[in-house]
């Protein structure tokens, strides 16, 4: 899969919230590169590094 188009159209979330569709293009595009980093998250995600002032504290 090489040619995704560069424009998600999606229904607005919350404040800075990536579309679902993006993490799955990315997911699409590189299988094989884990785990993979989201910047400025919100939410852990499942195969992903996520950093970002306002995801949950990790619990110890």
């Amino acid at each position: 899969m090489h040619n995704l188009p560069s424009v998600i159209v999606s229904r607005r979330g919350r404040h800075s919230l990536k579309p679902e569709q993006a993490y799955t293009d990315i997911e699409q595009m590189f299988p094989h590169l884990t785990p993979r980093i989201e910047l400025f998250a919100r939410t852990p995600r499942a195969g992903w590094t996520s950093w970002g002032d306002e995801l949950p504290a990790e619990e110890p």
